[in-house]
């Protein structure tokens, strides 16, 4: 049988926009991972990937009980990685590739029978400002990110196509089983916020569909209670253990504000993270006409949005979507703050996805309507790409610059100065600066210092170099910074996130820079 010139357009068709797809992935990876230095968190996923041995591994994990503990699945991952293409800043951060690729993937099968949603959803996802800027962070947030994308996706599926057959109704489900344990594995906090997708289906799905899902796929189902329930007890487990996530700060209502910023793209054109812990909220005045004309154009797609989806889903339901999406992540907020927990956009990358879907709704039915709803899909793609550009090349984006300020310590103690370290120890052993954490420190070792008391400097001999960083974590008591006054040191240099501090000599008129 010949086929149709229409039939071979299609396909056509089919071919171009997969090699799009395609290409459009492997250039987000391209550009959006580097080797630049890691901050304090990715210094802490690098020192559980260098760990020699399984027993090692597990040994550090339990002597510090900290968060890594909570993402079990996500630090092995991370040390099977760096045994096999190991453990520099582009390695630990290029294996997001496999879980962002898969993500990705997902969309693509999902949205193929509506190609207007695929590509509104697909670009929304591949050139997110949220999503390369953790693409570029070895932490576990893309593998939450993208493990819920496929749950979602295969939720969209299921609704769409409610009469699948029973084969492909059995993969789906050990799919979309799959990615959940995965999700929940990834983070103990995933673990509430993955409660969203199972209500989503409640809200979604017909329940002669939930039904026929639970009988032909029980086997799926039973094995992703089963594992959830083991995940359940390991996080009882280590809860009594001890283990807490840094106490750097509390949740107020500023909070929900930011992650909200966060997720739908905003971050980007707006101030840097260590303009934001500085000045507060007047750090944002600089940037406000950018983030006003990203909200209007945000406002202007949501409306399209909004109209598209109470179109399919009818008022009822989508009320009831949006309460599915708000009770898990109220609760989060909740817990937060009884806990004195800072919760922050990285810690809802679960909930990403679902705003992919509602810029992708937004972006088809904007091109849809004519003219007017191009122009709106346009401005805010267009900025939205802005804010990625600026989240991956502008410099008050940049993260703490660990690898410059360890070269420089170093140097120093070559020189046979004495160096205090006031910063993160595990960055210092990563990159090889040698610390010490005793009274005092020689020309061979820098001392660790972190939020040292004032009597516990007065005891010390003042030091030839301090290399300092974040206050509000590093010295908190504020002693640091009165003992830089006190002894008359000045800033020899600045880096991101770091000054660098020498004794002034005697004799010598330099102007002292205030701490």
């Amino acid at each position: 049988m010949i086929a149709s010139p229409a039939s071979h357009r299609r396909r056509f068709r089919r071919g171009n926009r997969s090699w799009f797809f395609a290409g459009l992935t492997l250039l987000t990876f391209l550009v959006a991972i580097t080797a630049h230095s890691f901050w304090i968190d990715e210094a802490c996923t690098a020192i559980i990937a260098q760990q020699p041995t399984l027993p090692d591994w597990w040994q550090h994990l339990t002597a510090d009980r900290c968060s890594d503990l909570a993402m079990p699945f996500y630090v092995f991952w991370i040390w099977v990685c760096g045994k096999v293409i190991g453990t520099s800043e582009w390695a630990l951060r290029a294996v997001n590739i496999f879980w962002f690729a898969g993500g990705l993937a997902a969309v693509c099968w999902s949205f193929a029978a509506r190609r207007a949603l695929q590509m509104g959803v697909f670009l929304a996802a591949a050139v997110s400002p949220f999503a390369w800027y953790y693409l570029n962070e070895a932490r576990s947030y893309t593998m939450q990110l993208s493990t819920s994308l496929i749950v979602y996706s295969v939720i969209y599926y299921w609704w769409q196509n409610p009469d699948t057959n029973l084969v492909s109704t059995r993969r789906q489900s050990w799919l979309f089983v799959t990615a959940l344990v995965l999700l929940c594995g990834s983070s103990m906090l995933s673990m509430i916020l993955a409660t969203v997708p199972l209500l989503l289906l409640g809200v979604l799905l017909p329940p002669q569909k939930i039904q026929k899902l639970l009988r032909t796929d029980w086997l799926a189902w039973l094995t992703g209670i089963l594992l959830l329930g083991l995940l359940g007890c390991y996080y009882l487990w280590i809860m009594r253990l001890g283990t807490h996530a840094t106490a750097i700060a509390g949740t107020d209502w500023k909070n929900p504000l930011f992650i909200g910023y966060e997720l739908l793209g905003f971050a980007g054109l707006g101030p840097g993270r260590l303009e934001i812990r500085t000045d507060g909220m007047h750090a944002f005045k600089t940037y406000a006409v950018f983030l006003l004309a990203m909200a209007v154009a945000f406002a202007g797609l949501g409306m399209y949005a909004f109209r598209e989806l109470r179109r399919k889903l009818g008022t009822q339901k989508l009320t009831g979507a949006l309460v599915a999406i708000a009770i898990p992540a109220g609760l989060l907020v909740i817990l937060a703050v009884f806990l004195h927990f800072r919760i922050l956009g990285r810690h809802f990358a679960s909930f990403a996805p679902l705003g992919f879907f509602l810029l992708g709704v937004g972006l088809a039915g904007a091109w849809r309507s004519g003219p007017s709803g191009r122009i709106v899909a346009v401005a805010f793609f267009t900025l939205y790409l802005a804010s990625t550009w600026s989240l991956r090349f502008a410099h008050r984006h940049e993260k703490d610059d660990y690898r410059s300020a360890s070269g420089m310590a170093r140097q120093a103690l070559l020189e046979g100065k004495t160096v205090w370290w006031n910063a993160d120890g595990d960055s210092a052993k990563y990159y090889q600066v040698p610390i010490t954490a005793g009274g005092g420190a020689g020309h061979a070792e820098a001392l660790l210092l972190a939020s040292p008391l004032p009597e516990t400097l007065r005891s010390l001999v003042p030091p030839d170099v301090i290399i300092a960083s974040r206050r509000e974590v590093y010295d908190a008591t504020g002693a640091i910074e009165q003992f830089l006054v006190q002894q008359q040191y000045q800033q020899s240099a600045a880096l991101t996130a770091f000054t660098i501090w020498t004794r002034k000599l005697a004799g010598t008129d330099s102007t002292r820079k205030t701490p």
